[in-house]
């Protein structure tokens, strides 16, 4: 549990519902270590900061990459075990084979339009998928990037606090601790980690086919579920290799 440093979010949330803006696309801000853009070599870092920006700048970026065709998609290393919101471990590459969006999350983030509102959108989906006859052709994952903290128990309190648990097609993953940031790196998920806390992390959805090839990537303030139901049903309908 992170004591020694005070955590800010960037954008201060008003208790109303108003629009989303681009400074909502980073969170949980350690002002000591990301203001300067310095490198402080407690700092771990799961992606490439460009010279020239802060790392908080190189996070807060809003982009969707074009729906890749199957020739052009680059596999994804899912040789991680990984510990489900039912208490059960398992390698994630036993769920390559159906199409997956994976999103990323922690339960301790301190803004509501950050994670809370990824998991709640990946709720919708699920429910998106269901009314469309589509939940159980795809897998729909959220990650943490907290998994010290977010123990099979936590997730699985977060999941039925949103409705969640009775969702086959949905699961809350945590990676083992000493893999957390291989793991986003891999994916290349840009985040920072300070003491072994998250310290500056963006909003980012992945669209991996039934080979495990990165299809699409969404890092925005917040993807469309229309367009990515789309897309998920493009990938269900794709032959197997």
């Amino acid at each position: 549990i992170l004591t020694s440093f005070h955590f800010a979010c960037r954008a201060e949330i008003a208790a109303d519902d108003g629009p989303a803006n681009s400074a909502d696309a980073t969170c949980c801000v350690d002002t000591a270590h990301t203001s300067s853009g310095a490198s402080d070599p407690d700092t771990e870092y799961a992606h490439e900061t460009p010279k020239g920006k802060t790392n908080a700048e190189a996070i807060d970026t809003d982009f969707s990459t074009e729906f890749w065709p199957p020739a052009e998609r680059k596999g994804l290393n899912f040789d991680f075990v990984v510990t489900r919101n039912d208490g059960a471990e398992f390698q994630m590459s036993e769920l390559v084979g159906r199409p997956m969006a994976i999103a990323f999350f922690y339960t301790r983030c301190t803004n509501p339009r950050k994670c809370h509102r990824v998991a709640s959108s990946i709720r919708e989906l699920s429910r998106l998928l269901q009314r469309r006859q589509q939940s159980e052709d795809v897998r729909l994952l959220l990650v943490t990037y907290d998994p010290a903290w977010d123990t099979a128990p936590i997730l699985d309190a977060y999941a039925s606090g949103l409705g969640m648990q009775s969702y086959s097609n949905v699961m809350l993953l945590a990676p083992r601790v000493e893999d957390t940031v291989q793991l986003f790196r891999d994916f290349q998920v840009p985040v920072t980690f300070y003491d072994g806390g998250v310290t500056v992390h963006g909003i980012q959805l992945l669209l991996v086919d039934r080979q495990g090839r990165l299809a699409r990537v969404y890092r925005v303030i917040m993807w469309d579920n229309s367009d990515v139901a789309d897309h998920l049903q493009q990938l269900v309908s794709e032959e197997a290799d």
